[in-house]
């Protein structure tokens, strides 16, 4: 397991679940100070996954965006190239 010295921002992806996992099957201790701790960690290592996921999404929108905006210009491209070619037919 990972030290929980690390901030959950300096994990890499597999660490960042794998720690998480193991914290979720952990059994909850008798101290109240460490269950609070454990708390805090869970907490944090689910809101870094939260940011990680929420950014991830923000990218794929964008390429989605740009993939349909590519396709709408290479669209009206060939529909300009098209009539361009009807003109240079009927001369």
């Amino acid at each position: 397991m990972v030290s929980p010295d690390t901030a959950p921002e300096e994990l890499p992806e597999r660490e960042l679940f794998t720690e998480y996992v193991e914290l979720l099957e952990q059994d909850s201790p008798a101290n109240g100070y460490q269950q609070t701790k454990l708390d805090e960690r869970r907490a944090s290592l689910l809101a870094e996954i939260g940011e990680r996921l929420e950014a991830l999404e923000a990218a794929k929108a964008l390429l989605s965006e740009e993939n349909v905006e590519s396709n709408h210009d290479s669209t009206d491209t060939e529909q300009a190239n098209d009539s361009m070619e009807l003109s240079f037919d009927e001369e």
